[in-house]
């Protein structure tokens, strides 16, 4: 749960990070992206923003669809394939595919590993956009029923076949999967160069 949380941690820090470069590393944003963002970063910056504020801007704490601005996170999994700027989320998922140590792409074996993680954060991200926490003592004898309000969610932005990061990333994970069965991992043993030491996991045991 730590290693899939911290997924969408990293992605939310590489957004605050990129701002403002977009051009420089070929990321884009939708305008109120940008927005949320900025307001953000500078908010952060001076010190003038209450955690609570924070959150709610990030992270779909309550129901926002009557209002204008969603969440910075649910605007990230609704961002079309047919806007005129790319998915973020989408690019991330190619520098995620990318061993910096080695200067290769990931096997299919650990990529889908990471992509499963994605794809969690994405349904319990979902969820509570389309059923607040905060909310849910008192959906008893609601219209529309909670199942009516999570199927509006679902059937357009968690299936596969729509034009939303889901689409995306459940269809390479699905082809990673396949593709890992017929390729053997990595070693997680190796010998230094002198053959003095001994690394597990990249970690050098005496």
């Amino acid at each position: 749960m730590d290693r899939y949380v911290e997924l969408w941690q990293r992605f939310l820090c590489f957004c605050y990070r990129i701002i403002g470069d977009q051009q420089t590393y070929g990321v884009e944003f939708l305008d109120e992206q940008i927005r949320v963002i900025w307001d953000l970063k500078t908010s952060l910056e001076l010190g003038v923003i209450h955690n609570d504020t924070l959150d709610e801007k990030v992270f779909p704490l309550k129901n926002l669809s009557n209002q204008k601005i969603e969440a910075l996170s649910v605007s990230f999994l609704k961002h079309s394939d047919f806007a005129l700027q790319k998915s973020s989320l989408i690019y991330f998922c190619g520098i995620l595919g990318f061993n910096i140590q080695l200067h290769q792409w990931l096997d299919p074996s650990p990529y889908t590993q990471t992509l499963a993680g994605l794809q969690f954060c994405i349904r319990v991200i979902l969820l509570e956009h389309a059923l607040p926490s905060v909310q849910r003592d008192g959906f008893r004898d609601v219209h529309p029923t909670p199942l009516e309000r999570f199927r509006r969610i679902h059937v357009q932005y968690l299936v596969e076949g729509e034009e939303y990061p889901f689409n995306y990333i459940h269809k390479l994970l699905n082809y990673g999967m396949q593709a890992s069965k017929n390729c053997t991992t990595r070693s997680r043993i190796r010998w230094s160069t002198d053959n003095q030491m001994l690394f597990w996991v990249g970690r050098n045991l005496y």
